[in-house]
């Protein structure tokens, strides 16, 4: 819907109301925000509510400065409304991420999981040979993966059936070499 447009005289009256209310609405809007760029952001949108209301601006010079204070405070508690939202909103983020992150969800575990299996390999490859192979054949059972043989995930029963089986496959290959 399109407003009717104010009379020049009218127009007038609200350049002089800017003119003379505009610094100190800034200065006020200044001392109440963290950043300068807000208060600069907020007094455009008192001077746009000015400009919008502006068959309604008080015709004396101290009713009009007295309304210019009184919509920048509502802008000012609108602005803080929002801050407060925005800040909750984020904060709910951050914990829901922080929860995804505890869940193995988030790429920050697949790296420290990445570090940690790293760190035992470099463990592992530092011991002598023989606590190497018993950690090795310890750990097999488990399935973590610090054994060559792809049946080392299977159950023990398993491993039974198939050991003896690749131990004859191996045998004549030593007894050629020999």
């Amino acid at each position: 819907m399109r407003r009717a447009p104010l009379p020049q005289e009218l127009r007038d009256w609200i350049e002089v109301v800017v003119d003379d209310n505009a610094d100190d609405v800034l200065r006020y809007l200044r001392r109440r925000v963290a950043e300068p760029e807000e208060a600069a952001d907020l007094l455009g949108h008192v001077l746009l509510a000015l400009w919008q209301n502006g068959s309604r601006v008080p015709t004396s010079d101290t009713d009009a400065r007295m309304w210019c204070f009184g919509i920048a405070r509502n802008v000012l508690r609108e602005h803080f409304r929002h801050t407060v939202k925005r800040l909750a909103l984020a904060d709910e983020l951050r914990d829901q991420l922080r929860d995804t992150t505890l869940h193995g969800n988030a790429a920050d575990t697949t790296a420290e999981a990445s570090m940690r299996a790293s760190e035992v390999r470099k463990a592992v490859a530092s011991l002598d040979r023989r606590s190497r192979e018993n950690f090795v054949k310890r750990s097999s059972n488990f399935g973590n993966g610090f054994s060559s043989n792809r049946r080392c995930c299977a159950p023990p029963r398993d491993q039974r059936i198939h050991r003896p089986n690749a131990l004859r496959s191996r045998a004549p290959a030593s007894r050629e070499s020999a």
